[in-house]
């Protein structure tokens, strides 16, 4: 379970294995960022969301390391 302010919110876009992907970002209560991602037919559950508002949501909680100008860091993100 994540809470967050809804900060930004995209466009549903096809994803690269052909289902619409919509994604928003929240801004955590400790203040990190955190994309939030919905597929199929979970892409409604994102759609009524206002800016400024804050959400609980539940889903699954991952975790991605990656290089990023050189250096390596960290991300999470919540799939619905």
């Amino acid at each position: 379970t994540v809470t967050g302010e809804v900060d930004e919110k995209f466009d549903v876009k096809t994803n690269a294995v052909g289902k619409p992907q919509r994604s928003i970002r929240v801004i955590l209560q400790d203040g990190r960022p955190m994309l939030i991602s919905a597929f199929d037919g979970k892409v409604k559950m994102l759609d009524g969301l206002k800016l400024g508002y804050t959400y609980t949501f539940k889903g699954k909680l991952k975790t991605k390391t990656d290089i990023y100008l050189g250096k390596e860091r960290t991300s999470q993100f919540l799939n619905l």
